[in-house]
């Protein structure tokens, strides 16, 4: 958690000494999103993995650095995780003398502060309605990680939630592309936008004393509202 605490405070630093200089300069939106989370785990061992819907949204600024490029620091909260079916497993069962063969279903819902720097590019068009893309790397620092595991063996069956935060790394770090629309509404834009998250590095905390390469997947659909602060 204090790793967790430290690389927030140096990101936010560096977050304000990159935008300092566009608030004087140039022009500055503000905004805020909203929306759909379909998140999964890539996993090196386990081929057969579900989607974890969730929730994700926050806050961005933006930044003019051209007529149609500018840098869009973000700060989300994102739900993610995955699923996987029918693991097997062996079970210590009482009034068995040998353990038993079962199955075992896990939903890891695992929940971030996310903060994306995008760099996004618009679209020139002779309409007011503009299309864009964007995409740049993203840290993620960990909220907190749990398992909801559903087992089955010798025709018992039950559920149960685990703490999962010692499995989990406290950082994930990946990269971001995406694109969207924004329409004029009032005195700023109402955007839809979808995006996908490449997680780069594996999230397994290596708590077992093997590390696995587990990697984080999502895709995003998000409603968006920016107006701007400032200008040149």
């Amino acid at each position: 958690m204090k790793r967790s605490v430290i690389t927030l405070a140096v990101t936010v630093a560096f977050l304000a000494i990159l935008v300092a200089p566009g608030i004087a300069q140039t022009k500055l939106t503000l905004g805020f999103k909203g929306g759909l989370n379909i998140a999964n785990i890539s996993h090196e061992h386990i081929d057969d993995t579900d989607y974890r819907t969730g929730v994700g949204f926050g806050a961005y600024l933006s930044f003019d650095i051209s007529p149609t490029v500018s840098i869009q620091p973000e700060l989300l909260y994102m739900q993610k995780g995955g699923k996987a079916k029918d693991i097997p497993a062996i079970f210590e069962v009482e009034g068995y003398l040998l353990p038993q063969e079962g199955s075992i279903d896990i939903e890891a819902k695992v929940n971030y502060l996310e903060i994306p720097v995008l760099v996004t590019f618009m679209v020139p068009t002779q309409s007011a309605t503009q299309p864009y893309f964007f995409g740049g790397p993203a840290l993620a620092i960990k909220l907190s990680a749990e398992n909801e595991i559903d087992w089955r063996v010798v025709g018992l069956s039950g559920s149960e939630t685990e703490d999962a935060d010692d499995e989990m790394k406290s950082t994930d770090f990946g990269f971001v592309l995406g694109g969207g629309l924004d329409f004029p509404v009032g005195q700023g834009f109402l955007g839809i936008e979808g995006r996908y998250t490449y997680g780069l590095v594996s999230v397994d905390s290596d708590s077992d004393g093997e590390e696995e390469d587990v990697k984080s997947r999502t895709f995003s659909i998000m409603l968006a509202y920016s107006f701007p602060v400032g200008a040149k």
